[in-house]
């Protein structure tokens, strides 16, 4: 998770579990499906891979160094990167609440993160609230 994210990972067990030892990531936005990689994308406040998807990488990151990757943010090369691996891209728009994609306030007890608060104040608030839950 990004530094700015208040992230619960309790939270994130319970979504990833049924997918345990398959290769597989998560994409959490669908604000710009046409654009590529078509489909919903993985945006960078919180990137999810399984174990057996990083290991694909740890073992074939070759592969994905070959894409065109230079200008992309990591989010963009890790998803082209599981594509071209194999992984398979599990849909959850449920995971972060983040106002440059999907907003959700600190107090929706479903979300794993939230997404972005500069200052310690701001963060600690939404912690304090996505806690008391």
């Amino acid at each position: 998770a990004d530094p700015d994210a208040v992230f619960l990972p309790d939270r994130l067990v319970r979504r990833v579990l049924p997918y345990k030892g398959e290769p597989v990531y998560f994409p959490n936005c669908n604000l710009w499906p046409q654009s590529p990689p078509a489909g919903p994308k993985l945006y960078g406040a919180l990137e999810v891979y399984s174990v057996p998807a990083v290991r694909l990488y740890a073992e074939h990151h070759d592969r994905c160094e070959s894409l065109q990757w230079h200008g992309w943010g990591e989010d963009s090369y890790m998803q082209w990167c599981m594509i071209t691996l194999g992984a398979r891209g599990v849909a959850d728009f449920g995971l972060v609440g983040d106002h440059r994609c999907i907003s959700a306030p600190c107090s929706d007890g479903t979300r794993v993160a939230f997404h972005d608060f500069k200052d310690l104040p701001a963060y600690r608030a939404c912690f304090e609230t996505a806690i008391s839950r």
